[in-house]
Protein backbone atom coordinates (compact mmCIF):
# COMPACT_ATOMS: atom_id res chain seq x y z
CA UNK A 1 0.00 0.00 0.00
CA UNK A 2 1.70 3.48 -0.71
CA UNK A 3 0.32 4.79 2.33
CA UNK A 4 -0.58 3.78 5.87
CA UNK A 5 -4.27 4.76 6.15
CA UNK A 6 -6.25 2.39 7.37
CA UNK A 7 -10.41 1.28 7.39
CA UNK A 8 -11.87 4.09 10.12
CA UNK A 9 -9.35 6.52 10.10
CA UNK A 10 -10.64 10.08 10.07
CA UNK A 11 -8.66 12.83 6.95
CA UNK A 12 -9.46 15.70 5.42
CA UNK A 13 -8.91 16.79 1.90
CA UNK A 14 -6.78 20.16 2.37
CA UNK A 15 -7.72 21.10 -0.82
CA UNK A 16 -11.28 21.47 0.12
CA UNK A 17 -11.64 22.27 3.67
CA UNK A 18 -15.57 22.54 2.77
CA UNK A 19 -16.26 19.43 2.90
CA UNK A 20 -15.16 18.79 6.75
CA UNK A 21 -13.74 15.51 8.05
CA UNK A 22 -14.20 12.20 6.26
CA UNK A 23 -14.04 8.40 7.69
CA UNK A 24 -12.29 6.01 5.56
CA UNK A 25 -15.05 3.47 4.89
CA UNK A 26 -13.76 0.95 2.49
CA UNK A 27 -9.57 0.65 1.02
CA UNK A 28 -9.93 -0.25 -2.80
CA UNK A 29 -7.51 -1.63 -5.40
CA UNK A 30 -4.19 0.43 -5.85
CA UNK A 31 -4.22 2.27 -2.56
CA UNK A 32 -7.25 4.01 -3.33
CA UNK A 33 -9.83 5.05 -0.60
CA UNK A 34 -13.42 5.62 -0.38
CA UNK A 35 -13.86 8.10 2.02
CA UNK A 36 -17.56 9.48 3.48
CA UNK A 37 -16.62 13.45 4.33
CA UNK A 38 -19.65 15.06 6.73
CA UNK A 39 -20.43 17.64 4.19
CA UNK A 40 -19.68 16.53 0.77
CA UNK A 41 -20.85 12.14 0.97
CA UNK A 42 -18.64 9.56 -0.10
CA UNK A 43 -15.85 10.72 -2.60
CA UNK A 44 -13.67 8.02 -4.22
CA UNK A 45 -9.51 9.37 -3.44
CA UNK A 46 -6.23 8.66 -4.60
CA UNK A 47 -3.90 9.16 -1.70
CA UNK A 48 -0.95 9.66 -4.11
CA UNK A 49 -2.93 12.89 -5.75
CA UNK A 50 -5.14 14.56 -3.15
CA UNK A 51 -3.94 16.32 -0.37
CA UNK A 52 -5.05 13.90 2.74
CA UNK A 53 -3.93 14.89 6.48
CA UNK A 54 -5.67 12.68 9.35
CA UNK A 55 -7.58 14.53 11.34
CA UNK A 56 -9.78 13.88 14.32
CA UNK A 57 -13.57 14.05 14.80
CA UNK A 58 -13.73 17.02 15.89
CA UNK A 59 -11.23 18.52 14.27
CA UNK A 60 -11.20 21.57 11.24
CA UNK A 61 -8.94 22.04 8.20
CA UNK A 62 -6.22 24.59 8.61
CA UNK A 63 -6.08 25.32 11.88
CA UNK A 64 -8.22 24.76 15.22
CA UNK A 65 -10.17 28.45 14.90
CA UNK A 66 -11.14 27.55 11.00
CA UNK A 67 -14.87 28.11 10.29
CA UNK A 68 -16.82 28.71 7.29
CA UNK A 69 -17.37 32.44 6.87
CA UNK A 70 -21.14 32.81 7.80
CA UNK A 71 -21.29 29.73 10.41
CA UNK A 72 -21.44 32.42 13.54
CA UNK A 73 -24.15 33.84 11.57
CA UNK A 74 -26.81 31.06 11.45
CA UNK A 75 -25.22 29.82 15.62
CA UNK A 76 -26.28 33.22 16.67
CA UNK A 77 -29.48 33.62 18.75
CA UNK A 78 -29.20 37.05 18.05
CA UNK A 79 -32.72 39.15 17.78
CA UNK A 80 -31.81 42.65 18.99
CA UNK A 81 -31.34 43.00 14.78
CA UNK A 82 -33.72 44.54 12.67
CA UNK A 83 -34.47 42.74 9.43
CA UNK A 84 -32.87 44.80 7.30
CA UNK A 85 -29.85 44.65 9.89
CA UNK A 86 -30.14 41.30 9.50
CA UNK A 87 -29.87 40.95 6.03
CA UNK A 88 -27.33 43.32 5.88
CA UNK A 89 -25.03 40.81 8.24
CA UNK A 90 -25.88 37.78 5.87
CA UNK A 91 -25.35 39.81 2.51
CA UNK A 92 -21.49 40.40 4.13
CA UNK A 93 -21.19 36.89 5.36
CA UNK A 94 -22.08 35.09 2.37
CA UNK A 95 -20.51 37.01 0.42
CA UNK A 96 -17.00 37.08 2.11
CA UNK A 97 -13.60 35.51 0.40
CA UNK A 98 -11.42 33.34 2.35
CA UNK A 99 -8.61 35.41 4.48
CA UNK A 100 -5.82 33.50 2.70
CA UNK A 101 -7.29 35.54 -0.89
CA UNK A 102 -8.19 38.98 0.70
CA UNK A 103 -5.47 39.67 3.12
CA UNK A 104 -3.13 42.03 1.73
CA UNK A 105 0.04 40.87 3.77
CA UNK A 106 0.06 37.53 1.88
CA UNK A 107 2.69 37.08 -1.33
CA UNK A 108 -0.21 37.89 -4.02
CA UNK A 109 1.09 34.59 -6.14
CA UNK A 110 -0.74 32.65 -2.80
CA UNK A 111 -3.36 34.91 -3.18
CA UNK A 112 -3.98 34.34 -7.04
CA UNK A 113 -3.88 30.43 -6.17
CA UNK A 114 -6.29 30.78 -3.43
CA UNK A 115 -9.06 32.85 -5.60
CA UNK A 116 -8.65 30.63 -8.60
CA UNK A 117 -9.42 27.96 -6.39
CA UNK A 118 -12.85 28.88 -5.41
CA UNK A 119 -13.95 28.42 -9.58
CA UNK A 120 -14.60 24.77 -7.93
CA UNK A 121 -18.04 26.38 -7.39
CA UNK A 122 -19.22 26.70 -10.75
CA UNK A 123 -22.19 28.02 -11.78
CA UNK A 124 -24.70 25.42 -11.78
CA UNK A 125 -26.89 23.48 -9.18
CA UNK A 126 -23.73 21.65 -7.65
CA UNK A 127 -21.64 24.67 -7.44
CA UNK A 128 -24.40 26.38 -5.63
CA UNK A 129 -24.61 23.85 -3.34
CA UNK A 130 -21.29 23.11 -2.58
CA UNK A 131 -20.51 26.77 -2.07
CA UNK A 132 -23.44 27.03 0.35
CA UNK A 133 -22.18 24.14 2.47
CA UNK A 134 -18.99 25.66 2.42
CA UNK A 135 -19.38 29.67 3.47
CA UNK A 136 -22.39 28.47 6.16
CA UNK A 137 -21.21 24.87 7.37
CA UNK A 138 -24.09 23.90 7.65
CA UNK A 139 -25.06 20.53 6.08
CA UNK A 140 -28.40 21.51 4.49
CA UNK A 141 -28.33 25.00 4.07
CA UNK A 142 -31.68 25.34 2.66
CA UNK A 143 -32.85 24.71 5.80
CA UNK A 144 -31.99 27.84 6.80
CA UNK A 145 -32.04 30.21 3.29
CA UNK A 146 -34.72 29.40 0.49
CA UNK A 147 -32.99 28.32 -2.83
CA UNK A 148 -33.90 31.64 -4.45
CA UNK A 149 -32.09 33.82 -1.54
CA UNK A 150 -28.97 31.30 -2.17
CA UNK A 151 -29.21 31.67 -5.81
CA UNK A 152 -29.11 35.43 -5.17
CA UNK A 153 -26.03 35.59 -2.91
CA UNK A 154 -24.46 33.40 -4.66
CA UNK A 155 -24.74 35.46 -7.69
CA UNK A 156 -23.49 38.34 -5.77
CA UNK A 157 -20.42 36.27 -4.25
CA UNK A 158 -19.29 35.13 -7.45
CA UNK A 159 -18.91 38.63 -8.87
CA UNK A 160 -16.60 39.61 -5.62
CA UNK A 161 -15.06 36.54 -6.41
CA UNK A 162 -14.41 37.69 -10.30
CA UNK A 163 -13.77 41.11 -9.31
CA UNK A 164 -10.99 40.47 -7.09
CA UNK A 165 -9.10 37.62 -9.03
CA UNK A 166 -9.27 40.60 -11.80
CA UNK A 167 -7.76 42.92 -9.41
CA UNK A 168 -5.28 40.18 -8.77
CA UNK A 169 -4.39 39.33 -12.33
CA UNK A 170 -3.70 43.33 -12.75
CA UNK A 171 -1.46 43.17 -10.01
CA UNK A 172 0.70 40.51 -10.73
CA UNK A 173 0.11 38.80 -14.74
CA UNK A 174 3.05 37.11 -13.97
CA UNK A 175 1.93 35.44 -11.38
CA UNK A 176 -0.98 35.02 -13.22
CA UNK A 177 0.35 32.70 -15.82
CA UNK A 178 1.78 30.74 -13.44
CA UNK A 179 -1.28 28.57 -13.11
CA UNK A 180 -1.53 25.71 -15.22
CA UNK A 181 -2.99 26.78 -18.71
CA UNK A 182 -5.91 24.56 -18.52
CA UNK A 183 -6.87 25.72 -15.00
CA UNK A 184 -6.61 29.65 -16.31
CA UNK A 185 -8.52 28.44 -19.64
CA UNK A 186 -11.58 27.03 -17.40
CA UNK A 187 -11.40 30.35 -14.86
CA UNK A 188 -11.56 32.32 -18.16
CA UNK A 189 -14.30 30.73 -19.58
CA UNK A 190 -16.23 31.19 -15.90
CA UNK A 191 -15.19 34.42 -15.93
CA UNK A 192 -17.14 34.97 -18.97
CA UNK A 193 -20.20 33.22 -18.57
CA UNK A 194 -20.57 33.98 -14.26
CA UNK A 195 -23.23 36.45 -14.66
CA UNK A 196 -26.96 35.28 -14.53
CA UNK A 197 -29.25 32.72 -12.95
CA UNK A 198 -27.43 29.22 -11.66
CA UNK A 199 -27.91 26.95 -14.50
CA UNK A 200 -30.04 23.87 -13.23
Amino acid sequence: MPHNYAFGDQIRNTARPEWGVGTIVRLEPGGKLAVRFEFAGLKHMDPKVAPLASASADDRPDSESWEPPAAAFFRSEEVALSAGARQKLLIDVMTRLPEDVTDPFHPVEGRIRACASLYRFGNDSTGLMAWAVAQTGLQDPMDQLPRHELESLFGRWREVRDRTLRELKSLSPTDWKKLPADHRKEIERQLSGSRGPVRS
